[in-house]
Protein backbone atom coordinates (compact mmCIF):
# COMPACT_ATOMS: atom_id res chain seq x y z
CA UNK A 1 0.00 0.00 0.00
CA UNK A 2 1.44 3.26 -1.11
CA UNK A 3 2.91 5.73 1.76
CA UNK A 4 0.74 8.58 2.48
CA UNK A 5 0.32 11.37 4.91
CA UNK A 6 -1.22 9.08 7.35
CA UNK A 7 1.78 7.78 8.01
CA UNK A 8 4.12 11.31 8.49
CA UNK A 9 4.50 13.20 11.59
CA UNK A 10 3.81 16.40 10.05
CA UNK A 11 5.53 18.13 12.30
CA UNK A 12 9.35 17.47 10.91
CA UNK A 13 9.31 18.97 7.68
CA UNK A 14 11.66 16.52 6.42
CA UNK A 15 8.51 14.13 6.08
CA UNK A 16 7.32 15.93 3.51
CA UNK A 17 10.11 14.91 1.24
CA UNK A 18 8.31 12.16 -0.65
CA UNK A 19 4.69 12.84 -0.04
CA UNK A 20 2.69 11.79 -3.04
CA UNK A 21 0.19 13.98 -4.00
CA UNK A 22 -3.32 12.64 -4.93
CA UNK A 23 -5.89 14.98 -6.24
CA UNK A 24 -9.44 13.63 -6.84
CA UNK A 25 -8.50 10.35 -5.77
CA UNK A 26 -12.22 9.83 -4.02
CA UNK A 27 -14.02 11.95 -6.27
CA UNK A 28 -17.14 9.92 -5.33
CA UNK A 29 -20.73 10.66 -6.28
CA UNK A 30 -22.38 7.37 -4.87
CA UNK A 31 -24.88 8.04 -2.68
CA UNK A 32 -25.16 4.85 -0.32
CA UNK A 33 -21.23 4.82 -0.10
CA UNK A 34 -21.15 7.95 1.53
CA UNK A 35 -24.17 6.98 3.59
CA UNK A 36 -22.37 3.28 4.56
CA UNK A 37 -19.05 5.64 5.27
CA UNK A 38 -21.29 7.88 7.78
CA UNK A 39 -23.08 4.76 9.53
CA UNK A 40 -19.31 4.04 10.06
CA UNK A 41 -18.34 7.01 11.38
CA UNK A 42 -21.60 7.18 13.91
CA UNK A 43 -20.38 4.11 15.46
CA UNK A 44 -16.91 6.04 16.71
CA UNK A 45 -18.64 8.61 18.16
CA UNK A 46 -17.19 7.77 21.76
CA UNK A 47 -13.75 8.05 20.41
CA UNK A 48 -14.52 11.20 18.60
CA UNK A 49 -16.20 12.62 21.70
CA UNK A 50 -12.62 12.32 23.06
CA UNK A 51 -10.87 14.29 21.15
CA UNK A 52 -10.02 17.87 21.40
CA UNK A 53 -12.71 19.92 20.55
CA UNK A 54 -10.24 21.83 17.46
CA UNK A 55 -8.82 18.68 15.89
CA UNK A 56 -12.71 16.90 15.58
CA UNK A 57 -13.77 18.03 12.31
CA UNK A 58 -9.71 17.36 10.90
CA UNK A 59 -10.00 13.53 12.20
CA UNK A 60 -14.00 13.00 11.60
CA UNK A 61 -13.28 14.09 7.73
CA UNK A 62 -10.45 11.80 7.76
CA UNK A 63 -12.41 8.38 8.78
CA UNK A 64 -14.84 9.64 6.68
CA UNK A 65 -12.04 9.44 3.76
CA UNK A 66 -10.80 6.25 4.93
CA UNK A 67 -13.94 4.23 5.47
CA UNK A 68 -14.78 5.66 1.72
CA UNK A 69 -11.19 4.29 0.23
CA UNK A 70 -11.65 1.17 2.38
CA UNK A 71 -15.45 0.12 2.21
CA UNK A 72 -13.98 -3.25 3.63
CA UNK A 73 -11.82 -2.52 6.16
CA UNK A 74 -11.51 -4.66 8.85
CA UNK A 75 -11.21 -4.45 13.14
CA UNK A 76 -7.38 -4.35 12.87
CA UNK A 77 -7.17 -2.01 9.87
CA UNK A 78 -9.69 0.98 11.77
CA UNK A 79 -7.81 0.64 14.87
CA UNK A 80 -4.17 1.35 13.07
CA UNK A 81 -6.33 4.43 11.60
CA UNK A 82 -7.71 5.49 14.90
CA UNK A 83 -4.16 4.95 16.87
CA UNK A 84 -2.97 7.64 13.78
CA UNK A 85 -5.31 10.18 14.44
CA UNK A 86 -4.59 10.02 18.48
CA UNK A 87 -1.25 10.82 17.37
CA UNK A 88 -2.89 13.63 15.43
CA UNK A 89 -4.74 14.83 18.49
CA UNK A 90 -1.65 15.00 20.93
CA UNK A 91 -0.06 17.22 18.48
CA UNK A 92 -2.94 19.36 18.62
CA UNK A 93 -3.16 19.23 22.45
CA UNK A 94 0.87 19.81 22.25
CA UNK A 95 0.38 22.99 20.08
CA UNK A 96 -1.89 24.35 22.63
CA UNK A 97 0.95 23.87 25.58
CA UNK A 98 2.34 26.65 23.52
CA UNK A 99 -0.51 28.98 22.35
CA UNK A 100 1.19 32.04 24.23
CA UNK A 101 4.23 31.83 21.47
CA UNK A 102 2.33 29.64 18.95
CA UNK A 103 -0.38 31.81 16.61
CA UNK A 104 -3.46 29.61 15.76
CA UNK A 105 -4.03 29.03 12.22
CA UNK A 106 -6.64 28.23 9.76
CA UNK A 107 -7.21 27.62 6.22
CA UNK A 108 -9.94 28.72 3.11
CA UNK A 109 -9.62 26.69 -0.38
CA UNK A 110 -11.34 27.83 -3.05
CA UNK A 111 -12.36 25.66 -6.00
CA UNK A 112 -14.67 25.68 -8.54
CA UNK A 113 -18.26 24.33 -7.35
CA UNK A 114 -18.52 21.98 -10.28
CA UNK A 115 -15.38 20.14 -8.38
CA UNK A 116 -17.33 19.39 -4.80
CA UNK A 117 -19.61 16.25 -5.26
CA UNK A 118 -23.26 17.11 -3.48
CA UNK A 119 -22.14 14.49 -0.87
CA UNK A 120 -19.11 15.51 -0.13
CA UNK A 121 -20.80 19.65 0.30
CA UNK A 122 -23.15 18.36 2.81
CA UNK A 123 -20.71 15.82 4.66
CA UNK A 124 -18.37 18.72 5.56
CA UNK A 125 -21.31 21.00 7.44
CA UNK A 126 -22.00 18.15 9.32
CA UNK A 127 -18.91 17.40 10.31
CA UNK A 128 -18.04 20.93 11.26
CA UNK A 129 -16.15 22.55 8.14
CA UNK A 130 -17.84 25.57 7.12
CA UNK A 131 -18.31 26.02 3.56
CA UNK A 132 -20.61 26.58 0.55
CA UNK A 133 -21.12 28.45 -2.80
CA UNK A 134 -20.30 32.12 -3.30
CA UNK A 135 -21.99 34.22 -6.41
CA UNK A 136 -18.91 33.73 -8.66
CA UNK A 137 -19.32 30.13 -8.45
CA UNK A 138 -16.93 29.27 -6.35
CA UNK A 139 -17.27 26.52 -3.48
CA UNK A 140 -14.80 27.88 -0.88
CA UNK A 141 -13.53 25.19 2.34
CA UNK A 142 -13.29 27.38 5.61
CA UNK A 143 -12.05 24.96 8.40
CA UNK A 144 -11.87 27.02 12.29
CA UNK A 145 -8.94 27.35 13.27
CA UNK A 146 -6.79 24.78 15.25
CA UNK A 147 -3.22 25.42 17.32
CA UNK A 148 -1.37 22.86 14.89
CA UNK A 149 -0.54 23.49 11.40
CA UNK A 150 -0.95 19.81 11.51
CA UNK A 151 -4.48 19.90 11.26
CA UNK A 152 -5.17 21.81 8.75
CA UNK A 153 -2.62 20.05 6.64
CA UNK A 154 -4.67 16.80 7.61
CA UNK A 155 -8.05 18.22 6.31
CA UNK A 156 -6.42 19.66 2.98
CA UNK A 157 -4.92 16.51 2.26
CA UNK A 158 -8.46 14.87 2.67
CA UNK A 159 -10.35 17.24 0.85
CA UNK A 160 -7.23 17.01 -1.66
CA UNK A 161 -8.56 13.28 -2.42
CA UNK A 162 -12.59 13.99 -2.35
CA UNK A 163 -12.16 17.11 -4.75
CA UNK A 164 -11.84 16.87 -8.34
CA UNK A 165 -9.65 19.65 -9.18
CA UNK A 166 -9.59 20.36 -13.05
CA UNK A 167 -6.30 19.06 -14.71
CA UNK A 168 -2.99 20.62 -13.95
CA UNK A 169 -2.84 22.04 -17.90
CA UNK A 170 -5.46 24.32 -16.80
CA UNK A 171 -3.29 27.41 -16.22
CA UNK A 172 -6.59 29.67 -15.21
CA UNK A 173 -7.65 27.12 -12.61
CA UNK A 174 -3.75 27.11 -11.18
CA UNK A 175 -3.35 30.93 -11.08
CA UNK A 176 -7.34 32.23 -10.71
CA UNK A 177 -9.01 29.15 -8.82
CA UNK A 178 -7.04 27.57 -6.57
CA UNK A 179 -6.16 30.06 -3.57
CA UNK A 180 -5.24 28.61 -0.54
CA UNK A 181 -5.20 31.86 2.07
CA UNK A 182 -3.88 30.95 5.41
CA UNK A 183 -4.82 32.46 8.60
CA UNK A 184 -3.16 33.43 11.56
CA UNK A 185 -4.26 34.93 15.00
CA UNK A 186 -1.95 38.05 16.12
CA UNK A 187 -2.76 39.38 19.48
CA UNK A 188 -5.47 42.59 20.02
CA UNK A 189 -2.52 44.10 21.82
CA UNK A 190 -0.76 45.14 18.60
CA UNK A 191 -3.50 45.94 16.33
CA UNK A 192 -2.55 49.43 17.19
CA UNK A 193 0.83 49.17 16.04
CA UNK A 194 1.60 50.54 12.90
CA UNK A 195 4.97 48.20 12.36
CA UNK A 196 2.21 45.04 12.50
CA UNK A 197 1.32 45.98 8.83
CA UNK A 198 4.89 46.32 7.99
CA UNK A 199 6.24 42.88 9.19
CA UNK A 200 2.89 41.36 7.92
CA UNK A 201 3.80 42.48 4.64
CA UNK A 202 7.17 41.04 4.92
CA UNK A 203 6.05 37.66 6.15
CA UNK A 204 3.22 37.43 3.29
CA UNK A 205 6.02 38.23 0.62
CA UNK A 206 8.37 35.46 2.11
CA UNK A 207 5.69 32.95 1.59
CA UNK A 208 4.87 34.15 -2.09
CA UNK A 209 8.56 34.40 -3.33
CA UNK A 210 8.74 30.65 -1.80
CA UNK A 211 5.74 29.21 -2.30
CA UNK A 212 3.53 31.39 -5.20
CA UNK A 213 3.61 30.62 -8.90
CA UNK A 214 5.13 33.62 -10.94
CA UNK A 215 1.72 33.85 -13.10
CA UNK A 216 -0.08 34.16 -10.02
CA UNK A 217 2.10 36.73 -8.91
CA UNK A 218 2.05 38.54 -11.97
CA UNK A 219 -1.44 38.14 -12.04
CA UNK A 220 -1.86 40.80 -8.91
CA UNK A 221 -5.43 39.54 -8.43
CA UNK A 222 -4.60 38.23 -4.81
CA UNK A 223 -3.07 41.81 -3.89
CA UNK A 224 -2.69 43.50 -1.47
CA UNK A 225 -0.74 40.09 -0.11
CA UNK A 226 -2.26 40.13 3.10
CA UNK A 227 -4.98 41.64 5.26
CA UNK A 228 -5.50 42.35 9.12
CA UNK A 229 -8.91 41.86 10.36
CA UNK A 230 -10.55 41.51 13.76
CA UNK A 231 -11.41 38.10 14.66
CA UNK A 232 -15.35 37.25 14.90
CA UNK A 233 -16.17 36.44 18.44
CA UNK A 234 -16.30 32.97 18.73
CA UNK A 235 -12.79 32.71 16.50
CA UNK A 236 -10.95 34.55 19.60
CA UNK A 237 -9.11 33.14 21.87
CA UNK A 238 -7.12 34.74 25.06
CA UNK A 239 -4.08 34.98 22.80
CA UNK A 240 -5.45 36.09 19.12
CA UNK A 241 -7.50 38.97 18.69
CA UNK A 242 -6.84 39.85 14.92
CA UNK A 243 -6.46 37.66 12.04
CA UNK A 244 -3.58 37.70 9.53
CA UNK A 245 -4.24 36.77 6.23
CA UNK A 246 -2.08 35.77 3.92
CA UNK A 247 -3.59 35.73 0.14
CA UNK A 248 -1.76 34.76 -2.02
CA UNK A 249 -1.08 31.30 -1.52
CA UNK A 250 -2.74 28.74 -4.32
CA UNK A 251 -3.15 24.89 -4.03
CA UNK A 252 -0.81 23.17 -6.14
CA UNK A 253 1.65 20.93 -4.60
CA UNK A 254 2.94 18.80 -1.81
CA UNK A 255 4.72 21.97 -1.11
CA UNK A 256 2.04 23.47 0.43
CA UNK A 257 1.35 21.28 3.03
CA UNK A 258 4.86 22.00 4.63
CA UNK A 259 4.32 25.45 3.86
CA UNK A 260 1.32 25.65 6.36
CA UNK A 261 3.72 24.24 9.17
CA UNK A 262 6.27 26.79 8.81
CA UNK A 263 4.70 30.05 8.27
CA UNK A 264 2.76 29.15 11.49
CA UNK A 265 6.14 28.46 13.35
CA UNK A 266 7.81 31.74 11.55
CA UNK A 267 4.47 33.81 12.17
CA UNK A 268 5.61 33.05 15.91
CA UNK A 269 9.16 34.96 15.26
CA UNK A 270 7.19 37.68 14.00
CA UNK A 271 4.79 38.39 17.11
CA UNK A 272 7.15 38.06 19.28
CA UNK A 273 9.28 40.81 17.61
CA UNK A 274 6.80 43.00 17.66
CA UNK A 275 5.66 42.07 21.64
CA UNK A 276 9.31 42.72 22.35
CA UNK A 277 9.75 46.54 20.54
CA UNK A 278 6.33 47.50 21.89
CA UNK A 279 7.69 46.64 25.45
CA UNK A 280 5.55 43.66 26.24
CA UNK A 281 6.86 41.38 28.74
CA UNK A 282 8.29 38.10 27.16
CA UNK A 283 9.67 35.15 28.13
CA UNK A 284 12.83 33.43 27.54
CA UNK A 285 11.70 31.54 24.23
CA UNK A 286 10.18 35.15 22.56
CA UNK A 287 13.32 36.46 23.17
CA UNK A 288 14.85 33.95 21.17
CA UNK A 289 12.12 34.41 18.53
CA UNK A 290 12.46 37.80 18.50
CA UNK A 291 16.16 37.71 17.74
CA UNK A 292 15.22 35.13 14.50
CA UNK A 293 13.34 37.62 13.02
CA UNK A 294 15.58 40.37 13.65
CA UNK A 295 18.60 38.09 11.99
CA UNK A 296 15.84 37.39 9.29
CA UNK A 297 15.26 41.07 8.43
CA UNK A 298 19.27 41.76 8.52
CA UNK A 299 19.50 38.78 5.79
CA UNK A 300 17.22 39.78 2.98
CA UNK A 301 18.25 43.58 3.58
CA UNK A 302 21.84 42.27 2.95
CA UNK A 303 19.89 40.67 -0.11
CA UNK A 304 18.65 43.42 -1.97
CA UNK A 305 21.21 46.13 -0.89
CA UNK A 306 23.69 43.09 -2.57
CA UNK A 307 21.64 42.68 -5.71
CA UNK A 308 20.30 46.33 -5.79
CA UNK A 309 16.58 45.19 -5.67
CA UNK A 310 13.27 45.38 -3.84
CA UNK A 311 11.67 42.13 -2.91
CA UNK A 312 8.16 43.37 -2.63
CA UNK A 313 6.33 40.75 -4.32
CA UNK A 314 3.59 43.12 -6.62
CA UNK A 315 7.10 44.83 -8.50
CA UNK A 316 8.25 41.46 -9.62
CA UNK A 317 6.95 40.71 -13.25
CA UNK A 318 9.11 37.85 -14.52
CA UNK A 319 10.20 34.61 -13.79
CA UNK A 320 13.17 34.16 -11.62
CA UNK A 321 13.92 31.21 -10.19
CA UNK A 322 17.17 32.26 -8.58
CA UNK A 323 15.13 34.52 -6.49
CA UNK A 324 12.55 31.75 -5.49
CA UNK A 325 15.40 29.46 -4.64
CA UNK A 326 17.39 31.80 -2.42
CA UNK A 327 13.75 32.91 -0.84
CA UNK A 328 12.83 29.04 0.09
CA UNK A 329 16.09 28.88 1.48
CA UNK A 330 15.51 31.62 3.60
CA UNK A 331 11.86 30.74 4.68
CA UNK A 332 13.17 27.48 5.24
CA UNK A 333 16.21 28.09 7.54
CA UNK A 334 14.12 30.71 9.53
CA UNK A 335 10.70 28.30 10.24
CA UNK A 336 13.33 25.70 11.23
CA UNK A 337 14.90 27.43 13.73
CA UNK A 338 11.66 28.88 15.04
CA UNK A 339 10.50 25.35 15.05
CA UNK A 340 13.62 23.74 17.06
CA UNK A 341 13.20 27.16 19.56
CA UNK A 342 9.30 26.55 20.70
CA UNK A 343 9.60 22.34 20.68
CA UNK A 344 12.66 22.21 23.08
Amino acid sequence: MPETIDEQNISNPRDFEDLPFTKGSLFIEDNNRFETAEEKLDGLKDFIESLPNTARPAIKLHLLSFFLNNPDATVLDIEKELDKMKALAVREKDAYKKRSILPTIGIELEVPEKSVSYNLAGMCIEIGIPSGTDSYSVFEFRPDYSYSADVQARILHDLEKLIKFPPEKDVKYLEEYAPLHVNLGIPEQLKDDPELYQESLLLSDLVSLSFVSSGRISGKKWFPSYRIQPLEKYERTEHSGLRLEIRTPSFEDVQDYRMLLEVQFLASAMISFLKEKSGQRIGKKEILLSTLWSELKDELNAFQEKNSRKLLVPELKVDDEELEAKMQDIFNKYSREAIKIINE
